[in-house]
């Protein structure tokens, strides 16, 4: 049983996220995809 509550907690605050994604303003996602790409070339810098 608490496994199912979990899992449909998992589920509500994936569709949360993507929601917010969503109503996030198009600067805020190339900023975002900006600071993904210099992480991970901070990453093959290591």
């Amino acid at each position: 049983m608490s496994l199912l509550i979990s899992i449909l907690i998992t589920f509500l605050v994936i569709i949360l996220v993507l929601y917010l994604i969503n109503m996030l303003p198009i600067d805020g996602r190339a900023s975002r995809s900006r600071a993904s790409s210099s992480s991970s070339s901070a990453f093959y810098r290591c």
